[in-house]
């Protein structure tokens, strides 16, 4: 969009996205009706990814649940203000999550994908994304995604498909985490989400677009 303000022609523009490996939703361990709902957010402590409001949502609801949290704190321009992650702690306190909510820190690659493997569904409250990798990857891994309307989620949820967009409103949220307290609804919505992000983002496509891209030029 940017390209064409600036007066690129449209039909000269080609945009391929990242690729992504898709894990086997079969082997991934669901939890039972009976269990805590594991609930999992992924990147980089920021303002802008709004994560007061996740922990907000926690706080209304009323089933079994666990949720972690996964990144450690960033900057995201020179002049914001640090102590976000020391805020947030101060703030599972307040609303008494503590025991619930685990700030689990940066983790490795390895690591990151275990936590999606062990997740159930996956919270993004963001402001704004340029994309929002862990949106993708955690599609990838099958899970439900609860959103608001930013980046690749845009291309990824679909409400009662994939997903939920959600304004970010503390208790719209946490309704819609409700929605997904069934089992059977969180397995449909996984393999429903990681179809799309197969035929959207899967290797197999990524390489067919560059392949026509090179050939375009010969």
């Amino acid at each position: 969009e940017d390209a064409i303000e600036f007066g690129v022609n449209p039909n000269k523009i080609r945009v391929i996205p990242m690729g992504v490996e898709i894990e086997s939703l079969e082997e991934k361990a669901v939890c039972k009706s009976d269990e805590s709902l594991r609930i999992l957010f992924v990147g980089r402590l920021a303002r802008v990814r709004r994560v007061e409001l996740l922990l907000q949502a926690l706080r209304e609801l009323d089933i079994p649940f666990c949720a972690t949290i996964v990144g450690g704190e960033a900057k995201t321009a020179t002049m914001s203000r640090s102590g976000y992650m020391a805020q947030l702690k101060t703030l599972r306190s307040d609303l008494g999550l503590e025991g619930k909510v685990e700030f689990a820190g940066p983790q490795t690659a390895d690591r990151i994908k275990a936590f999606y493997r062990e997740s159930d569904l996956f919270v993004y409250p963001s402001l704004y994304e340029n994309f929002g990798q862990p949106i993708l990857e955690a599609a990838a891994f099958g899970l439900p995604i609860i959103s608001t309307d930013v980046g690749v989620a845009r291309d990824l949820v679909e409400n009662n498909d994939t997903g939920f967009i959600v304004s970010g409103e503390p208790k719209q949220i946490a309704n819609k985490i409700k929605d997904l307290a069934d089992p059977k609804t969180r397995f449909l919505m996984g393999k429903a989400i990681q179809k799309r992000v197969e035929i959207n983002f899967g290797w197999n496509k990524i390489m067919e677009d560059y392949k026509r891209l090179y050939e375009y030029f010969c």
